[in-house]
């Protein structure tokens, strides 16, 4: 969805020649009227209690939970705001397929006819239909929609527009949310930019702290959609002349990060442009560190603060960064996995890093120990910390540093089954992991999570007969994903590991799964040589990513407690 060079024009002169925001009035400047109060609800919460009330087809629970939800008042600095959390979790993923958005749908608009006047349930429904437009359209270049796809973003956007007009008719109320939909509904369908603004002229009304109602605008005026270099940096100064103190230098960094997404050249260009901003950016996110109150949101400020230090060459204060956040930080803000790892390298932080996986990989554990604890002054929120303890099956030390025990195998919900037996795994619980492993395998063969982590207990017990039982079921099992089909190949004798392994190299849960089935296939029947080859021939360039759980296990045979595996020692116990 490209704008045309005019339009961009006219942005620039409504931009550069006239305010993108009224001059102050009483109107405009609530705050005293109502003051943020503290959440009383964490987010978990909010999104069990929503969700028991739609599945329940609580309609009347869910006027009066979002009624109750639209009276909180949240901080600048966070992004935990009830009422938001509250239709995140109404809305559909946009993986799910047809009849799943279908029968939600349905729900929503029961949810109206029973209450036809709710602007919350059309404000779900609006939602619904913005989020319904980009599932038709896909979240590609314009120029790689097909032609349906945008026949559905247009006609499901259109369904949207409907809900806006109806609530702008009868009257919203107090329902901030509302107007940051709006802009989203704006941004999809090409809205004036005097039409985005006063949805933030009346969202700022209710709540003059709710920080996604400037994001929106923010993102409207990227030169990715329809503004042009300088919009953003110019209404960022605007709305931070709003705020006092070390509020007004905190959104104007987090709007200005709006005006560079990942490229260096971008960057260049936006320094180029302001060359004295640098400091104040700085600045501004060092104050989101410090005063988020929730950790993901330290990491997501953080995270923005990395990328702008390493493009000003600002190495002094990005690679403290990427060694304090790097384990918790927000990828899709530094471009994605390659571009996170470009920059962390730059920083100069790789290398400390990298001397201390080394050390975990020749069992050097307490130097690796010492060295990861120097990373973060904060022991609690040592995220490197928390990961070297659990990749090494350090329970003790796990535990203190945040982690969490393992649940009661028999009861915990089969969806947060596959994470269990890994981490059981990883911790040395073995019957845990293979009583679960067992179980998850029954349901979904096609899902190696469970066959790989029962190759590993097989290996661990030394019991080669499990692990041929084990490779039979795999090559009867007829799914089609080319990563099953792969691994079925290697144990089949079809082909050789040698011939597929850089089919393993896409960081893709399969792959994982199944690289962990043909390494587990060869442990169990002890041969470690190969094993330990199959490995290192399956691990990506770079190393698979530290941080998430798909590659866990992966991880943990390089440099944790399940190298043991490979070393004719039990895998079970204290690191």
């Amino acid at each position: 969805m490209t704008p045309s060079p005019l339009f961009r024009f006219a942005v620039f002169l409504t931009v550069a020649c006239a305010p993108l925001l009224p001059p102050p009035s009483a109107a405009a400047e609530p705050a005293t009227e109502q003051p943020a109060t503290a959440n009383p609800y964490t987010r978990r919460q909010v999104q069990n209690k929503t969700n028991t009330l739609i599945n329940q087809k609580d309609y009347a629970g869910l006027e009066a939970w979002a009624a109750e939800l639209q009276k909180q008042r949240g901080s600048l600095y966070s992004l935990d705001y009830p009422l938001a959390i509250f239709y995140r979790t109404l809305q559909i993923d946009a993986k799910a397929k047809e009849p799943v958005w279908e029968t939600r749908r349905g729900l929503l608009e029961n949810w109206l006819a029973a209450y036809p006047e709710s602007v919350a349930a059309r404000t779900a429904l609006m939602d619904w239909a913005i989020n319904y437009a980009w599932k038709a359209r896909g979240t590609g270049w314009s120029r790689e929609v097909s032609e349906e796809g945008r026949k559905g973003f247009k006609e499901r956007l259109a369904e949207a527009k409907t809900h806006f007009d109806t609530v702008m008719a009868q009257g919203n109320g107090e329902n901030v949310y509302f107007y940051r939909i709006a802009m989203a509904l704006g941004l999809g369908q090409g809205w004036e930019l005097d039409r985005i603004t006063a949805c933030l002229d009346l969202g700022r009304e209710i709540d003059p702290n709710y920080q996604l109602l400037y994001d929106g605008v923010a993102m409207y005026l990227a030169p990715k959609w329809y503004g042009a270099p300088g919009d953003i940096e110019r209404f960022a100064a605007n709305v931070a002349s709003r705020f006092e103190g070390e509020e007004s230098d905190f959104i104007f960094s987090l709007l200005t990060a709006f005006a560079v997404e990942h490229s260096s050249r971008e960057a260049t260009e936006f320094y180029e442009r302001n060359p004295d901003i640098y400091e104040r950016l700085k600045r501004g996110f060092e104050i989101g560190i410090r005063n988020a109150p929730e950790e993901w949101m330290k990491a997501l400020y953080a995270s923005d603060l990395m990328r702008f230090a390493v493009f000003k060459g600002d190495y002094a204060t990005a690679r403290p960064l990427f060694l304090e956040w790097g384990a918790a930080c927000r990828e899709h803000l530094l471009g994605e996995r390659e571009g996170y790892l470009n920059l962390r390298r730059q920083s100069g932080a790789q290398a400390e890093i990298d001397k201390a996986l080394q050390l975990e990989k020749e069992g050097k554990l307490e130097e690796a120990e010492a060295l990861y604890r120097s990373f973060s002054t904060r022991e609690k929120q040592a995220r490197w910390l928390y990961h070297f303890y659990y990749r090494q099956g350090m329970k003790e030390k796990f535990l203190a540093v945040g982690g969490r025990p393992l649940p009661d195998i028999r009861k915990i919900p089969f969806n947060e089954l596959h994470v269990t037996i890994s981490r059981a795994a990883i911790l040395g619980e073995w019957p845990t992991a293979k009583e679960g492993a067992a179980r998850f395998n029954e349901k979904r063969p096609w899902n190696l999570t469970g066959l790989g982590v029962l190759f590993l207990c097989a290996a661990q017990e030394g019991d080669p007969a499990a692990g041929e039982a084990l490779r039979a079921s795999l090559l009867e099992n007829k799914t089609s994903r080319p990563a099953l089909q792969n691994a079925r190949a290697i144990l089949s004798g079809e082909k050789t590991w040698r011939e597929t392994a850089s089919a393993f190299h896409e960081e893709d849960g399969f792959n994982q799964q199944a690289a962990i089935v043909v390494i587990g296939w060869y442990l169990s029947q002890g041969d470690r040589k190969q094993a330990a080859e199959v490995l290192e021939a399956m691990t990506p360039p770079g190393g698979f990513k530290l941080e998430a759980s798909n590659s866990e296990l992966l991880n943990c045979m390089r440099y944790g407690s399940l190298r043991r595996l490979f070393e004719n020692r039990s895998a079970a116990g204290e690191g």
